[in-house]
């Protein structure tokens, strides 16, 4: 199977955390990201929840925070 490299920009936290589980798990970061991409080729999904409200939810949340704006702030 030929191989190819992969280059992800990440914040320097996160990597060294995510590091600190992958060594305790006896994985190389490598080893790791190529267990998470060859699960979504698998079954064609990500394997955790995403979740993003939609716009109407965001509608919503900005209306609601509006109202306790102006609860806060009479002259708003």
């Amino acid at each position: 199977m030929n191989k190819v490299s992969v280059t992800c920009r990440i914040d320097i936290k996160t990597k060294k955390k995510a590091s600190k589980t992958f060594e305790a798990m006896n994985l190389s970061t490598s080893k790791a990201i190529e267990y998470f991409l060859r699960e979504i080729a698998l079954t064609g999904q990500i394997p955790f929840d995403i979740r993003r409200p939609n716009l109407k939810t965001i509608s919503a949340i900005n209306e609601l925070e509006g109202r306790a704006a102006k609860l806060f702030h009479p002259n708003r």
